[in-house]
């Protein structure tokens, strides 16, 4: 179901999970690490996730030692993600409502807790989004109502102007409702 575009002038997506099966990515990387490929960097991937996770302030900021010590490996771990999803490709419930967006004439970006330039580049869905926005960056993590808010900020909309889709209703849909901004499940 193709979600209501009127009055919408920006769009913002979450990444994982969104825009491509995340079951699928991990049965990539189950196949992967029983082949003993890659497993440095599987390892990698799952303790920087424990690490960022646990050091989440409860008001949803990114702590400033998060900043320093783990978005270098974030950043390595999006462009390990990026080769595999290279395999699995974009969710064709995704690749239909970004064309129906961009269709409207509708500016949409990446909202994603992790840096996902990459990972948006491997699935080939960079012609969709004007910019990539990471809430490690910005210095919050979702659902925080001050990420969404920010990045209606940057992109010059207010909440009544804003849809975001995504695959998680306690993050993406929380943050939404609590900027006031619409929210597509997929």
């Amino acid at each position: 179901m193709t979600p209501r575009l009127e009055g919408v002038r920006l769009v913002t997506w979450d990444v994982d999970g969104t825009l491509y099966d995340a079951a699928r990515l991990r049965a990539v990387l189950r196949r992967r690490a029983l082949r003993l490929q890659h497993l440095g960097a599987l390892w990698a991937v799952l303790s920087t996730q424990r690490a960022v996770k646990a050091q989440r302030s409860g008001d949803g900021r990114v702590l400033a030692d998060v900043r320093a010590t783990s978005l270098p490996r974030l950043e390595a771990q999006d462009a390990f993600l990026a080769e595999q999803l290279r395999t699995i490709g974009a969710r064709r419930e995704a690749l239909a409502l970004l064309e129906a967006v961009r269709g409207a004439g509708i500016a949409q970006a990446a909202l994603s807790d992790f840096p996902c330039r990459r990972k948006i580049a491997a699935l080939g869905l960079d012609r969709y989004f004007e910019r990539r926005h990471d809430a490690a960056s910005l210095g919050f993590w979702k659902p925080s109502r001050a990420l969404f808010a920010e990045v209606e900020r940057l992109h010059g909309v207010t909440p009544g102007e804003h849809l975001h889709v995504g695959d998680r209703d306690d993050t993406d849909g929380a943050g939404a409702r609590a900027v006031g901004c619409a929210f597509h499940l997929l």
